[in-house]
């Protein structure tokens, strides 16, 4: 889960690099400026804690069913 926020944060932060070796389409448009972090934080973050809520309330609701088979 998050080595998928990972790949997913840098796809999202490709355009918005600057770097000597590369420099992305929104980056070179906003004149070289490096806001690839920005949306590395602004993404990733909320992405990893939306995931891990979701698959936390996965978990719970496949235990309370396993808990009820069993009596």
């Amino acid at each position: 889960m998050a080595v998928e926020c990972y790949l997913i944060g840098i796809l999202m932060q490709l355009p918005l690099i600057a770097t000597p070796p590369y420099t992305g389409p929104i980056a070179r448009a906003m004149g070289g400026i490096d806001s690839s972090w920005i949306v590395g934080l602004a993404v990733t973050g909320p992405g990893y804690y939306w995931l891990t809520k979701r698959s936390q309330s996965r978990r719970s609701g496949q235990l309370a069913r396993t808990e009820q088979l069993r009596l």
